[in-house]
């Protein structure tokens, strides 16, 4: 995705210190910069896109890691991440591989959905 500062923010699902993944900017004239390197404590591996709100944040969801079961967390555009969710993998009401992107709702809030969790699993 293309972010207000003009630079494009995505994940990788392997690669980084830990090859857990990372998230990296591309400016217009092809230059990357890796902004994060996913550690699995903070997520890992994941391939969904990310959103940006109006405020400049990125936000994504990474499909393992965590406790488990993937996060989902916000980021600056110099690689200060906070995990707002983690899918507990054990809780099933609570879903887990979140591999699915963000949507950035008119409300403000963001949604998505998870490829695994049901109480029926």
């Amino acid at each position: 995705m293309q972010a207000s500062n003009g630079n494009f923010y995505s994940t990788s699902y392997n690669g980084g210190t830990d090859d857990a993944g990372t998230v990296y900017s591309m400016s217009p004239s092809a230059v990357v910069t890796i902004v994060y390197h996913f550690d699995s404590t903070h997520g890992g591996w994941g391939y969904a896109p990310l959103v940006q709100d109006a405020k400049g944040y990125l936000y994504g969801t990474e499909a393992q890691g965590g406790t488990l079961g993937g996060v989902v967390f916000k980021i600056t555009n110099c690689g200060k991440l906070t995990v707002l969710h983690n899918f507990l993998h054990q809780d099933f009401n609570d879903g887990w591989l979140s591999a699915a992107g963000l949507v950035l709702a008119t409300d403000g809030n963001l949604y998505s959905s998870t490829f695994r969790g049901n109480p029926n699993e």
